[in-house]
């Protein structure tokens, strides 16, 4: 009686998905999505002096660490001629997340906009 093996044959490989690298327009696009919740981009974003500009200049990769200064000052070089800055403030301090502020928005630092939420936070009339 000779005993006949079953195999049964392996199974398939895994096909691994590749996913293409966002271009900078895709960027723009993902984080216009997440910062205004799906609601519709304002309108002075077309006119912003930092819509020409590399993403990275506002957002550098800093692994966690303090941007550099000298990088923090070309950022708010470009925010100082913007003819939307204001508006821009105004968003980002009604949009971001005081948690996870990052780069430099309406001519201000991460830090700088911390300690602006924290003054507008406070109470009136409270002492600092």
């Amino acid at each position: 009686m000779s005993a006949s093996l079953e195999t049964t044959p392996p199974p398939p490989a895994r096909r691994r998905v590749t996913r293409p690298a966002l271009d900078a327009e895709g960027v723009r696009v993902v984080l216009r999505t997440l910062l205004f919740r799906g609601a519709s981009v304002p309108a002075w974003h077309d006119d912003a002096a930092c819509a020409s500009r590399p993403r990275a200049l506002f957002f550098p990769d800093t692994d966690g660490a303090r941007p550099r200064a000298a990088t923090v000052r070309a950022a708010k070089d470009v925010c100082r001629r913007c003819p939307v800055r204001a508006v821009c403030l105004e968003d980002v301090m009604t949009y971001e997340s005081p948690a996870h502020r990052h780069g430099v928005v309406g001519g201000l630092s991460a830090a700088e906009r911390h300690h602006r939420h924290g003054l507008h936070a406070a109470p009136l009339g409270a002492s600092s």
